[in-house]
């Protein structure tokens, strides 16, 4: 079966289904964005059902939840494709529903996500001790960039994690009291 399109064009859940019903076996490479958010990999199918998902380093069910999030980019199926090991066992329908719930879910934390133009500072007085907290690498990678002078954007670059990943980990470290966050100027704070 030749697919080919864009994400732009034609909505994840439809692409599934429309393999399930044509009993397919093979992969679905995407090329996906969400604004500035990028993802790229596979799904695979077996006589119509998922059975695999691959990106980055991603999880299999991570991979695949990640690409329902995706409203742009090319995709393609490949019918000759050397399939993997079944990863996944969740019926497409179950698939479909938890990839729109969270897709859903990701919509209104992308809202409430820091602007780019935001400068993060060190709280003066911070409402957690960051050496007694678990912080994740990124975190504490994002933390000892903090200068007072970066705007978000400027550390989502300079970090190689990307703007909505970035904005993540900076509202993560506001909401634990590590970070404040300046307007460009005057440099008020909250």
């Amino acid at each position: 079966m030749a697919l080919a399109g864009n994400l732009s064009e034609f909505s994840l859940a439809d692409i599934v289904q429309l393999l399930q019903m044509g009993q397919q076996t093979g992969g679905l490479y995407i090329q996906g964005r969400r604004g500035t958010q990028r993802l790229e990999g596979w799904i695979f199918f077996h006589d119509g059902q998922i059975i695999a998902a691959t990106a980055a380093d991603l999880p299999p069910l991570d991979a695949l939840y990640g690409f329902f999030s995706l409203n742009s980019g090319p995709f393609s199926f490949h019918d000759d494709y050397a399939l993997p090991l079944p990863t996944i066992s969740l019926p497409n329908e179950a698939i479909i529903m938890e990839g729109a719930m969270r897709q859903g879910e990701q919509s209104d934390q992308h809202a409430q996500l820091p602007a780019l133009d935001l400068i993060p500072t060190l709280a003066r007085n911070p409402a957690t001790d960051p050496t007694e907290t678990s912080l994740l690498p990124e975190q504490w990678r994002i933390l000892t960039m903090v200068d007072a002078q970066r705007s978000i954007a400027q550390l989502a670059e300079q970090s190689g994690l990307g703007a909505y990943r970035t904005r993540e980990i900076i509202a993560e470290l506001h909401f634990d009291g590590l970070l404040e966050l300046c307007e460009p100027s005057p440099r008020s704070c909250t």
